[in-house]
């Protein structure tokens, strides 16, 4: 039985919640992570990825650019 439901076909999704400490007001950074691959060989894959951050105005100014959109190539080679 195989944990992949479609052989060498990889996706992945993340969403994460912070809140930074603050004493006037809570400020809160959420970000999700969602990516898509293929298993080229055993050890080798190839992923694209995107981020998408938000955050309030006190995240903002506590902690600069972490109101964004990244994209990313990876490559993942295990030797």
């Amino acid at each position: 039985m195989s944990a992949e439901p479609v052989p060498d076909v990889l996706v992945g999704l993340r969403a994460t919640r912070a809140e930074l400490d603050s004493r006037t007001q809570t400020p809160t950074v959420e970000a999700v992570l969602a990516s898509a691959g293929y298993r080229v060989a055993p050890e080798l894959e190839a992923h694209i990825a995107a981020e998408f951050g938000r955050a309030d105005e006190a995240a903002r100014l506590a902690q600069p650019g972490a109101d964004r959109t990244e994209f990313r190539a990876v490559i993942r080679a295990n030797f």
